[in-house]
């Protein structure tokens, strides 16, 4: 049983409506789930079930039609755009199928530009990105722009920026989508063994075999609802 001040994610009765003219696409129909610290969770589903609707919405990148998210026992239905992108910045790490590197920086000044927000002065902000640079093993390419790099490398890369800000949360999208099997097999290794070292939770939106055998809890959903 899930203890209430273990729980890290709260979702209560979401739902969420896209207008399209005269009609309603209904991408999550009254959705509750709980997310507890340390958890390696895979939100999966076909194409279009509405699992990259619900990650987007724990993530605070869109907002709930009807319902309540919770982070960290935090109701976040009033927070402003400003004091959201605060809350991502300092509590949720993103990792994209795509990977979503800058193209004209080098892998070190990737990993290092999520800290650019904070107080924190140019040398400690170095001192980070090598850190997890060197957690992920990509410390001897920080100077390789991600063009130099391959798609496995970038993720890598990808995997160190999501952390370098110590979040609460990593949600990864679809992050083996666009890599060979050998190549996905070894980032969600990685991933698992930095979950069970540092304890981040990490929340997975997929349809990946490989993503569902090594996740600790599988969420299911089909056509915006949970099965």
């Amino acid at each position: 049983m899930m203890l209430e001040n273990d729980i890290l994610v709260k979702v209560k009765d979401v739902s969420k409506q896209y207008a399209f003219g005269k009609q309603t696409l209904v991408a999550l129909n009254n959705i509750s789930l709980s997310v507890s610290r340390s958890e390696f969770l895979a939100l999966a589903g076909p194409s279009g079930s509405g699992k990259s609707t619900l990650l987007n919405m724990i993530g605070c990148i869109d907002i709930p039609t009807r319902g309540s998210i919770y982070i960290e026992g935090k109701m976040i239905a009033n927070y402003n755009p400003n004091q959201l992108a605060d809350l991502r910045a300092k509590k949720i790490g993103f990792i994209f199928q795509t990977f979503n590197l800058l193209p004209v920086l080098s892998a070190l000044e990737n990993v290092e530009y999520p800290l650019r927000r904070f107080a924190i002065d140019k040398r400690r902000r170095r001192e980070l990105a090598k850190r997890y640079l060197k957690l992920v093993g990509m410390h001897e390419f920080s100077g390789h722009r991600p063009n130099q790099l391959s798609g496995g490398q970038r993720q890598r890369v990808a995997i160190a920026r999501a952390l370098v800000a110590s979040p609460s949360i990593v949600l990864a999208d679809e992050p083996t989508a666009n890599l060979d099997h050998k190549t996905g097999e070894s980032i969600l290794e990685l991933m698992k063994q930095i979950n069970e070292d540092i304890r981040t939770t990490f929340i997975f939106s997929t349809h990946d075999p490989q993503v569902m055998e090594m996740a600790g809890r599988i969420v299911r959903l089909n056509d915006g609802e949970l099965v």
